[in-house]
């Protein structure tokens, strides 16, 4: 059951605009930081419940945003246990599928360069991330900065991207590379 009427009215609660109804198993986390913005398309599926899903989720889907960062989930979208990370931009089209235990992030959260993360106000880099129509995300995979999934495409489950991957093909492995045309 929600804590405060139902899942859409908790989830503005916690900052995010919503456009319909969202069905929520468990309990979601969002975490807002500085003046992100949220908003979640009408038919979007959380599913935070280990109980619901016999893949294995191993956390709550959790939203991050911060700064100025925003995550748009688009209509009929579906996860499990996923982890988003944003402070620049995410956009994932509508009825894409993400697996159990997905990791995005549009961000390194720290520099590379060593000095660099020594000093605290040293900006991350960071750069959007776009997730097309249709696209299915498998168990356990990394969605990092940069990358855009084109349309009705699919990332094989523990897969780690780190470049575009174009629309309906299958990509896999670590670093995800491309298996054939779908």
């Amino acid at each position: 059951t929600p804590p405060i009427g139902s899942w859409e009215s908790w989830l503005r609660f916690n900052g995010a605009e919503v456009r319909g109804t969202v069905n929520v198993y468990g309990k979601p986390r969002i975490i807002r930081w500085g003046n992100p913005t949220i908003i979640i398309e009408d038919g979007v599926t959380f599913d935070s419940d280990p109980m619901h899903n016999d893949a294995g989720i191993i956390h709550p889907c959790t939203l991050s945003v911060t700064g100025n960062g925003r995550l748009y989930i688009g209509e009929g979208s579906g996860m499990s246990g996923v982890q988003i990370c944003c402070t620049k931009s995410i956009t994932i089209g509508k009825k894409v599928w993400v697996g159990v235990n997905v990791t995005i992030y549009d961000t390194d959260f720290h520099p590379i360069d060593p000095y660099e993360r020594l000093i605290s106000d040293s900006p991350a880099k960071s750069a959007d991330v776009i997730i097309d129509d249709y696209a299915w995300i498998g168990a356990n995979a990394m969605i990092l900065k940069g990358v855009h999934i084109g349309r009705g495409s699919v990332i094989a489950a523990g897969s780690i991207v780190t470049k575009d991957v174009p629309e309906f093909t299958i990509f896999g492995g670590n670093p995800a590379k491309f298996i054939r045309k779908i």
